[in-house]
């Protein structure tokens, strides 16, 4: 009697993207940090390959006297991650004037289906010494944390929770306390980045972080999970 091996083959759809992301180093950033920094743009175009961008633009018209000046903010978005990193290349090139870290990745890309809805409302041309309110919105319950970014630092300005579906809440929330726009002192403009980062985990927040710490922080927050939001806030004296 003859036997017969019944074999199944399971076959996977994996779609393979191919990243490429480059950091510049010298006296101020050191060639290890270029390169982590390299790999995460790497990771990004992986992900805009894939799954795209979303550009969002503010326009706002700025007027001395007869004089008017149009500005333009715009803020990227994309609703995908890495699943996994099946090949990575880093190559160290030097050129003239600079040195560079040039990271390629092949990965696995998915898209994200993220059903939160959280909004920022609020002024963002304001003046010197003016005080500032924002009305943040969300359909779920989870933490705020809320980072002003200046000299490639992240600090943190507020933490809230959000006990209860679809609230509203003001910031600041602590009425004793008050969030005032300053411009650094020898200048008549400051233009200040507010990062707004709502996640569904209670995860912890630090004080302050480093441009690779925020995103590490963000990518430890499963992508259904969180919300981004970045704002310009535009200062004048």
């Amino acid at each position: 009697m003859k036997k017969f091996l019944l074999a199944s083959l399971i076959t996977t759809n994996v779609f393979a993207v191919t990243g490429i992301g480059e950091y510049r180093y010298g006296p101020d950033i050191t060639e290890n940090l270029a390169c982590e920094l390299a790999e995460e743009r790497a990771k990004e175009d992986a992900i805009i390959k894939y799954v795209g961008e979303l550009i969002e633009a503010q326009m706002k018209e700025e007027c001395r006297r007869e004089e008017c000046v149009f500005h333009r903010d715009t803020f990227s978005e994309f609703n995908g991650y890495i699943k996994s990193i099946s090949k990575k290349d880093i190559q160290k090139q030097s050129f003239s004037g600079y040195s560079a870290c040039i990271v390629t990745v092949e990965a696995e890309v998915s898209k994200v289906n993220n059903s939160i809805v959280f909004n920022v409302d609020g002024k963002f041309d304001v003046r010197h010494e003016e005080e500032m309110t924002f009305k943040v919105v969300s359909n779920r319950v989870g933490k705020l944390g809320v980072f002003n970014y200046h000299g490639n630092r992240y600090y943190k300005i507020q933490e809230v929770k959000f006990t209860s579906r679809q609230t509203e809440i003001m910031l600041p929330s602590d009425k004793t306390k008050k969030l005032v726009a300053m411009v650094p002192e020898g200048k008549t403009q400051s233009k200040e980045l507010v990062t707004f980062l709502f996640s569904e985990k209670d995860v912890p927040f630090k004080n302050e972080y480093t441009t690779l710490e925020m995103k590490n922080l963000i990518a430890s927050i499963p992508p259904k999970n969180r919300k981004v939001i970045n704002r310009y806030v535009n200062i004048v004296r």
